[in-house]
């Protein structure tokens, strides 16, 4: 199932779908971002694609969140992304929208060589995640 999600206050819509579980990856490696590593730019609205793209470019574990998020071809589409901390957190915000509100879902936010952040789980906002954990993934994407 795939859900349209408009979001007040920001100019952006997001499509969503979850594509079941996995590690976020490449536990004990700081992944360059373009946005900073463990930087609060990483965890922002607009921030998701390319932290995708830069956990791809630097993680060639296969299975991880967010390459699952890069491969997906979906309804003609080939843009999708591993959102950022705060864009699934809107997606939260919007009552969930489809989301499971007792499991935690990656975020393409990092924080240490060792964690990113999820989101979920029963927690109001996120929490800092292992890599290695095993989690849910949503794929975003924006138009």
């Amino acid at each position: 199932m795939v859900f349209l999600l408009k979001i007040r206050c920001i100019i952006r819509c997001f499509l969503h779908k979850v594509l079941g579980t996995a590690e976020w990856g490449c536990f004990g490696s700081l992944i360059p971002f373009f946005y900073g590593g463990g930087d609060v730019a990483n965890q922002q609205i607009g921030a998701g694609n390319q932290n995708t793209i830069d956990i791809v470019n630097g993680c060639n574990t296969s299975g991880i969140a967010a390459r699952l998020c890069a491969d997906l071809i979906l309804g003609g589409y080939n843009d999708w992304y591993l959102p950022s901390y705060i864009e699934l957190l809107k997606i939260y915000d919007n009552n969930f929208a489809g989301l499971d509100s007792s499991a935690s879902y990656w975020t393409s936010s990092q924080y240490f060589p060792t964690s990113a952040y999820a989101l979920g789980g029963g927690f109001s906002g996120g929490n800092l995640e292992s890599k290695n954990n095993v989690r849910k993934v949503r794929a975003v994407r924006t138009f």
